[in-house]
C-alpha cells in the first residue's frame, strides 16, 4: 500500500523511506483488484504489505470490504496482512478480524532478540516488542500469526523464541532466516538441529 514504515529494520528487504512518498490510491487499486478477480484462477490471496500497511489503514479497510463484497467468504479469497504491529489499534484489528483479514506481525522473540533489529524509524532506542505486546495484550491471538526473522547471530534462540509466541497463543508462528548474510557453517549446524 505504501514504500513507507516506522520502522527501520536492520535486515528489511524492502526500499522503505527511501525517496518520496509513494502509496496506492483507490483508484488504481480496485482497478487492479477487478482485473485479480476477472482472473479465472481456483485459490485466490490478497497479501496487504508496504512499507507498513497501517499507515493507510481506510485504504486496507476498504480493499478488504470490497474483495468481501465482490468474493465473498469461503472458498473467495484469502485476505492477509503483515504489519510491524506498532500502529495496529484495537479497534483496526477487529475491524479485520470482522472481515476475516489474517494478520501476521512481524516479531522475532523476546526483547533482546527482537530489539537488536527492529528499530523505531528516528527513534531507535524505543523498545518495539513492548509497544506491540502492549497494544495486542488481550486480543484473542485466534486471528492473529507472528514471522520471525532469525539470524546467524540470533538463531541459538530461535526455539526459544518460537516457544514464546507458542505460550502466547498466536495461532499462527512461520519464520524465515535473515538471507542476506553469510552464515559461519557453525550456525548452519545450530540451525539444522533447531529444525
Amino acid at each position: 500500500l505504501t514504500n513507507r514504515c516506522n520502522l527501520s529494520c536492520s535486515y528489511c528487504y524492502v526500499a522503505v523511506n527511501q525517496g518520496p512518498a509513494k502509496r496506492l490510491d483507490w483508484d488504481g487499486l480496485k482497478a487492479v483488484l477487478d482485473d485479480f478477480f476477472a482472473t479465472p484462477v481456483p485459490k485466490k490471496k490478497i497479501t496487504f504489505l508496504g512499507g507498513e500497511p497501517f499507515l493507510d489503514f481506510p485504504l486496507m479497510e476498504r480493499a478488504s470490504t470490497y474483495a468481501r463484497e465482490k468474493t465473498g467468504w469461503g472458498d473467495g479469497v484469502v485476505l492477509q496482512a503483515f504489519t510491524n504491529g506498532t500502529l495496529a489499534t484495537r479497534e483496526q484489528l477487529e475491524t479485520l478480524r470482522r472481515l476475516g483479514v489474517h494478520v501476521t506481525i512481524s516479531l522475532d522473540g523476546k526483547k533482546e532478540v527482537n530489539d537488536a533489529h527492529r528499530k523505531f524509524h528516528g527513534n531507535p532506542d524505543k523498545s518495539v516488542i513492548d509497544d506491540v505486546l502492549r497494544r495486542i495484550k488481550d486480543l484473542p491471538k485466534d486471528n492473529l500469526g507472528v514471522s520471525l526473522v532469525f539470524t546467524a547471530e540470533t538463531v541459538d534462540r530461535f526455539l526459544e523464541n518460537v516457544d514464546y509466541f507458542y505460550r502466547m497463543g498466536f495461532s499462527r508462528i512461520t519464520f524465515t532466516p535473515e538471507l542476506y548474510e553469510i552464515w559461519p557453517e557453525r550456525k548452519i549446524v545450530v540451525l539444522e538441529k533447531a529444525l
